[in-house]
């Protein structure tokens, strides 16, 4: 069968045989869609604002009591669980909303390999 192959095998290929590349231009979005787009992010954060808003102010508080508790402890009873005065303090010094579990755990294991 020496004729032309069916078109669903000949490929897209221009003049001398060569690959042809279809460029297909985007439209820009309107200004109506960018607006969508921005009003569709914003919903979609609400969630964690609201979480931030509402339950902020509770993770302070159990943050605060965490390191009263904390600084009660003796110096031995700190060693036993890994930290020291100076972690403590260090936690003082953290900016609102981060997790203070997490930086104390992380000092402790960054102690830890240090051994």
């Amino acid at each position: 069968m020496n004729g032309p192959a069916p078109p669903w095998r000949q490929g897209r290929s221009g003049p001398g045989g060569h690959a042809m590349l279809l460029m297909i231009e985007k439209p820009r979005p309107t200004p109506a869609e960018r607006g969508f787009r921005t009003l569709s992010r914003a919903f979609r954060a609400m969630p964690a604002i609201l979480d931030w808003i509402v339950m902020g102010p509770f993770r302070a508080a159990e943050a605060r009591h965490t390191l009263d508790t904390l600084a009660a402890m003796s110096d031995h009873e700190l060693r036993d669980i890994g930290l020291d005065r100076g972690d403590l303090r260090d936690a003082t010094a953290l900016p609102a909303g981060r997790d203070l579990g997490l930086f104390l755990d992380g000092r402790r294991g960054w102690r830890r390999a240090r051994r």
